[in-house]
């Protein structure tokens, strides 16, 4: 007896994202990905951390479901998955964060930023020069002290301080709201997602900075 997944229209119907392939080929994309991690030169600071935390929900998951299983045989340092939108009260600077999500769920990562309550974060980054673009993507909800002003107002005044200093295009999805529920329907919901658009944003701003540099040096 034939089944759904014996027709090729029928299941190509099922999976119009063509998870299946996806699936299908996960032992060679494994391979790929492991032989990238190889060629990657880290910074000596990394060799310093003392646990590894990796972030994402859902399916996004299940990468650091794989490297928790693959480092406790080869490395001493312990792996931590966190699927929740808060960070764990070990998280400090000698943790490495991993976000495996997509963009639009990138907030979950970036909840970091304001666990270092600067824009020094930004900062840093940009004095790195190893980046075109940094997207600044948080929340801010009102709560019962001026706490939420004085976050909101320094973390813009920081991050277009660091914009006009490094000459570098800087994201602002910094959300400023009255309840979660808010947050959550400008996070993807009902209200769109404010931090693609800031991301959207900077990647145009690098672009329009870049042909500008490219012009003035032909003047």
């Amino acid at each position: 007896m034939r089944g759904v997944l014996d027709d090729r229209a029928q299941y190509q119907k099922l999976d119009p994202g063509g998870m299946l392939a996806s699936v299908r080929d996960l032992p060679e994309q494994c391979g790929e990905a492991w032989q990238a991690a190889r060629a990657l030169a880290l910074p000596a600071g990394y060799g310093e951390i003392e646990r590894i935390v990796v972030l994402g929900m859902g399916g996004s998951a299940i990468a650091g479901d794989f490297l928790r299983v693959l480092l406790q045989r080869e490395s001493a340092v312990p792996v931590f998955n966190v699927r929740q939108y808060e960070l764990p009260p070990f998280v400090d600077e000698r943790t490495l964060m991993l976000v495996s999500t997509v963009i639009a769920l990138l907030g979950i990562g970036l909840a970091y930023f304001f666990y270092m309550r600067r824009p020094q974060a930004a900062e840093a980054v940009a004095a790195s020069k190893r980046y075109d673009v940094i997207v600044a993507l948080g929340c801010v909800i009102r709560g019962e002290t001026a706490h939420f002003d004085y976050v909101a107002g320094e973390a813009a005044r920081g991050l277009g301080h660091v914009a006009l200093a490094h000459r570098i295009a800087v994201g602002f999805g910094v959300l400023t709201t009255e309840t979660l529920e808010q947050a959550l329907a400008r996070a993807g919901g009902a209200a769109g997602n404010k931090g693609f658009e800031a991301a959207e944003a900077a990647l145009q701003t690098a672009d329009a900075l870049d042909q500008l540099a490219r012009a003035a040096s032909r003047d």
